[in-house]
């Protein structure tokens, strides 16, 4: 939401007005509409995006959904375009082979439920 466009935008600014982070390149973070999960909607936004912006953008933020993180994650292979998401936590997007140019800061699913797994041992096994 707004929230997170502002932190955003405080982390842009901090590292712009750092001279040792980042020399000789001045971020900047064009306003982007949030498909909330909606993958066309998504997916016709990174289209416009990297087509329009694809001479000075070096990578994108989002989706938060992984519905619509799946078609931008292949999208982004066709335009060499790196795509980082903070939510999508599908395991399909685990496959580098299939999606070279996505990251996460999150992991899959199945590493959560393989926690989940070893605390439901843990507590009710011993």
């Amino acid at each position: 939401g707004f929230d997170m466009l502002l932190i955003c935008q405080m982390a842009i600014e901090e590292i712009n007005s750092d001279p040792n982070i980042l020399p000789d390149y001045n971020l900047s973070m064009p306003l982007i509409s949030n498909s909330k999960g909606d993958a066309q909607g998504a997916y016709a936004e990174a289209i416009w995006q990297w087509g329009e912006f694809s001479d000075s953008m070096i990578g994108s933020i989002g989706e938060a959904y992984s519905a619509a993180t799946i078609p931008l994650a292949g999208l982004s292979a066709v335009y060499h375009m790196p795509l980082i998401s903070y939510a999508s936590t599908s395991p399909t997007l685990s496959d580098s082979a299939e999606y070279p140019y996505f990251m996460r800061t999150v992991g899959s699913d199945i590493g959560q439920a393989r926690a989940w797994v070893a605390i439901a041992k843990k507590i009710w096994m011993e």
